[in-house]
């Protein structure tokens, strides 16, 4: 029978002194062995660490000496699983009343999934779902339990800095013959966006990323990648043509950077690079 030592727990962090507190110190993971949550800080320059300290639990504690982004961050927390199972969780989720009880009997209920994973719920804006489980074709990486026989530790593309890994993940789950479960009676609260701080560089870096991934994306789909991506660019071109026509500069900025993303994948520049992101 299962139980909660056969389950570990990933989070990683950047800039995340705010929110990091209100999530280690949820009901829900007051019932985990402190060493099975595993922290993994992408050299965060403010005080997540030492916020992390304060709470006075003997997490384990990986502290990259550089942002390796979130995909290498989850494989370099994966070498200290032991466990047979892992939850990878974003630091802004906040997990339902007996979260871990619903998620333990529905690995019980479900047999040859890869993937399994609650719905994604914002506070105060449930919506009326099923609760019968469901197979899916794409769980999202925000929060997600995997079966730890599946990948030796590297279980995201490291090429990719921020965005789509978790499609990614999804086809190669698929298409090594497991299912990705979507359980219909176990949630999470995503309060979305809140991982690292906010601010006007971090949202341009953002964006970069959302365009250089989708292009990465789309020539792992295969089929006319390139065809896929001249049609995104074209599409992308009249978007920002016509905000700034309407002088909806936040949106047309947006949209910018998502093209020099595109344009810096197509020139082959590495995600962890992000050079050419300028000149806003």
């Amino acid at each position: 029978m299962l139980s909660l030592k056969d389950i570990s727990i990933i989070t990683v962090t950047f800039n995340s002194e705010k929110i990091i507190g209100k999530f280690l110190l949820q009901s829900e993971l007051e019932k985990f062995n402190d060493k099975k949550i595993i922290i993994v800080d992408n050299n965060s320059d403010d005080k997540t660490i030492n916020k992390i300290k304060s709470i006075g639990k003997k997490y384990t504690i990986i502290k990259n000496t550089q942002n390796f982004g979130y995909g290498k961050g989850v494989n370099i927390g994966m070498t200290a699983i032991k466990s047979k199972y892992c939850l990878i969780v974003n630091p802004d989720l906040i997990f339902e009343k007996n979260f871990f009880s619903k998620l333990i009997n529905g690995i019980e209920r479900n047999t040859g999934f890869g993937l399994i994973a609650p719905h994604l719920s914002k506070p105060l804006q449930d919506q009326c779902v099923s609760n019968k489980d469901i197979t899916t074709t794409f769980i999202s990486g925000a929060c997600f339990l995997i079966d730890c026989k599946i990948f030796n530790n590297k279980i995201f593309d490291e090429k990719i800095f921020l965005f789509y890994e978790d499609n990614i993940l999804s086809d190669r789950v698929i298409n090594l013959g497991y299912k990705l479960i979507l359980l219909g009676d176990c949630y999470v609260y995503h309060e979305g966006e809140n991982s690292t701080e906010k601010n006007s560089k971090v949202q341009k870096l953002r964006n970069w990323h959302m365009g250089w991934s989708e292009a990465y994306y789309l020539m792992k789909v295969g089929c006319n990648s390139h065809k896929l991506i001249f049609i995104n660019l074209i599409t992308k071109f009249k978007r920002a043509l016509i905000f700034l026509i309407f002088l909806k500069i936040k949106r047309f900025i947006s949209v910018y950077f998502r093209i020099k993303g595109i344009i810096c994948y197509l020139q082959g520049i590495d995600s962890h690079e992000r050079r050419n992101i300028g000149p806003f």
